[in-house]
């Protein structure tokens, strides 16, 4: 890629990402069939769903962290253009959505 010019700027358009943020305690259909209707709606090249670590809003869920994440990663399995993000997981203190917002590329 030329020094200064995006992918964006080539291509016309850059890699569109969209994000579904939530506890997923635990990850069920509703959370699949929306993921699926946002990736499509949208035609964004991969949708992430990004379980939260602590949620601030709720009581802790019934499931850990690291239970929550392998559940998306399960249910997605197989499923073209979602992946499952675990910077939630992994960040210290309460999960709040702009924080993964700020940081995905």
């Amino acid at each position: 890629m030329e020094r200064g010019v995006s992918a964006f700027e080539k291509t016309g358009r850059g890699r569109a990402v969209g994000i579904l943020g939530g506890t997923f305690d635990p990850v069920h259909f509703g959370h699949l069939r929306a993921a699926v209707e946002a990736r499509d709606k949208l035609q964004v090249d991969d949708l992430r769903l990004i379980p939260t670590g602590r949620p601030a809003h709720r009581v802790q869920p019934v499931a850990s962290a690291e239970q929550r994440l392998e559940m998306v990663r399960l249910a997605i399995a197989g499923c073209s253009g979602l992946q499952v993000d675990d910077r939630e997981v992994r960040r210290p203190g309460a999960g709040r959505a702009w924080f993964p917002v700020r940081r995905t590329g």
